[in-house]
């Protein structure tokens, strides 16, 4: 019985070995491999004998000595992001809701306790930016987002606070809540006007409005948001104005959502 266990823990950290790998060759944007074993602490043995078996088995590419990524997880991110119901049901809700805004529309859940970026739309108003681009491809923390904070104030309030003890409150900008009193107090605004706001809390001269998207339970399974610069945030009346527009469109893809499940 020992025997297995110790196999079955060699494999576990095998698995997890090559999880820190692609991780890593993602971080830097593609490796050699004593550039991988030095940032992970291991061999260059160790390090060339997970880069090989991932190239392998098709994960990988080898280019001039450097390993990178392959499409293979283009195709694996794809199946997963087509499986979600809140993508196929809010993407053309996203789409409209950047049209009537001209802004940035992100649509959002949570996993492992970090927000993801599921679609973006951009509005005739947005400007390009490499910033909006990457948060595709990275997860975020909930607390400096409106999209994370939406989803925070559906979850009980013990949730939040183990959230807290896992993840912390970082600060991005001065602006950024740190102190879990404050954020309970945002969340607590969140909930009763039906929105949550990002006063430049993410990234200085950038703010948004979003709204939860919950179906059965009270839990969100995501949020929606509006983001732009800080002039179109101006004033009470422009925040409200746009948090109507994203109400509206969670509300929506809360309905398309409720309709698709019906179908199947």
């Amino acid at each position: 019985m020992e025997k297995a266990d110790d196999s079955s823990w060699r494999t576990l950290q095998t698995v997890e070995r090559a999880s820190e790998i692609i991780q890593t060759l993602a971080e830097l944007d593609g490796a050699g491999v004593s550039a991988v074993a030095e940032r992970l602490d291991i061999s260059v043995s160790s390090a060339h004998s997970h880069l090989a078996t991932l190239h392998e088995t098709g994960f990988l590419l080898q280019q001039d000595g450097q390993y990178h990524l392959s499409y293979r997880f283009l195709h694996l991110g794809e199946y997963v992001r087509n499986s979600s119901d809140l993508y196929r049901c809010g993407r053309s809700e996203a789409d409209k809701l950047a049209d009537k805004t001209g802004h940035y529309v992100h649509l959002f859940t949570e996993e492992n306790g970090m927000g993801i970026n599921l679609y973006e739309a951009r509005g005739e108003h947005a400007e390009e930016y490499d910033y909006q681009s990457l948060k595709l491809q990275r997860g975020e923390p909930l607390h400096i987002s409106a999209s994370g904070k939406a989803v925070l104030a559906t979850l009980p309030e013990e949730e939040v606070r183990a959230h807290i003890r896992q993840h912390g409150l970082e600060s991005y900008t001065a602006n950024t809540i740190t102190e879990e009193t404050a954020l309970f107090e945002e969340l607590n605004r969140t909930r009763e006007r039906g929105y949550a706001v990002n006063d430049e809390e993410e990234i200085v001269g950038y703010c948004a409005v979003a709204a939860p998207i919950q179906t059965e339970g009270d839990a969100a399974i995501g949020s929606i948001s509006v983001a732009g610069p800080t002039r179109f945030f101006d004033s009470d009346a422009d925040i409200e104005e746009i948090a109507d527009k994203v109400m509206t469109a969670a509300n929506m893809t809360q309905v398309n959502i409720n309709m698709s499940t019906q179908v199947d």
